[in-house]
């Protein structure tokens, strides 16, 4: 056969194939299919809430108190003089005010309902380096309360640590489980495609008894490989946007209750032909493996 007539048969047997053993190739894009969608799902999921949990702040910050005698200017003086202190990295300026609104607002009362006078100073947030020690942050915080116009100090240090400690064992545990899942995930995946090629294995040995060469015997099944994986992929996608849409609107309201802003979106339209271009190239190495494999038990048999 030519090289034209050659792939225009390989191209009819790959969809004789499929009619021919309908069944089995149904069942594998559908198995293949709802496997690929736990992957994408669950990335797309990691992805969207990775952004938010990154930009969470790790550094202790340092409260500082001044006195309610200090007026603005020496306030600020104050901030300056925090602020040339090796150990910390930046410094905010909260005033009485706008602490007195915070305060009202992490109550859950409202400004009308309190008619008493501010009690709250002017108040100095140091955030200090990263990476120091509880006894380097507890130093610290003695060297700002022996500034003037500071009326006290306060600062939790253990939260920091808290959390970094839930991050690397749930990392850990994320890590475990995505193993395991991306090994079922390639066991699924190998077991369909190979479901649809041992089906037809008294064609691949015809094909052996004529004569024709392993390239010309492997092809249709490659192709067949490509086709299941990239329709399996396809489906995935399909799945994984149905489920984003059914969860997009109560996580975002459940995300708005803790002020965090979150975006729940389905991956751009490149990178879902890079998915399943990906997966075709999978399913086709695939199929042309388990083409080669049935194809060598035929031939030690005939030998």
């Amino acid at each position: 056969m030519s090289f034209i007539s050659s792939r225009i048969w390989a191209l009819k047997q790959t969809f004789r194939g499929i009619f021919h053993a309908k069944t089995q190739f149904m069942l594998a894009v559908t198995l293949a299919g709802l496997t690929l969608t736990i992957p994408v799902f669950l990335g797309i999921l990691i992805w969207t809430f990775s952004e938010p949990l990154i930009s969470v702040p790790m550094h202790t910050e340092i409260t500082v108190f001044a006195d309610r005698s200090a007026g603005k200017e020496s306030v600020q003086r104050l901030n300056e003089r925090i602020l040339a202190i090796e150990e910390i990295a930046q410094t905010q300026v909260v005033p009485k005010q706008e602490a007195l609104a915070m305060m009202h607002d992490n109550l859950g009362l409202r400004p009308q309902q309190s008619k008493a006078q501010n009690p709250l100073p002017d108040i100095v947030i140091a955030t200090v380096h990263p990476h120091l020690s509880d006894q380097e942050i507890a130093a610290v915080a003695k060297q700002i309360e022996r500034l003037t116009n500071v009326d006290m100090v306060a600062y939790d240090d253990k939260w920091a640590g808290h959390v970094s400690a839930l991050f690397s064992t749930a990392s850990i545990i994320l890590a475990i489980l995505g193993s395991i899942i991306m090994a079922l995930v390639g066991i699924v995946i190998a077991a369909s495609v190979r479901l649809t090629t041992y089906a037809q294995r008294d064609e691949i040995a015809a094909l052996y008894i004529f004569g024709a060469s392993n390239a010309f015997i492997c092809r249709p099944y490659t192709w067949r490989g490509c086709m299941t994986l990239a329709l399996s992929a396809a489906i995935s996608l399909g799945l994984s946007y149905a489920g984003l849409h059914l969860l997009h609107d109560p996580l975002i309201s459940f995300t708005q209750l803790y002020g965090v802003t979150v975006h729940l979106s389905m991956l751009s339209l490149d990178w879902c032909l890079v998915y399943v271009g990906m997966a075709a190239i999978l399913g086709g190495l695939i199929g042309a493996g388990t083409a080669s494999s049935a194809l060598g038990k035929i031939r030690r048999r005939t030998y």
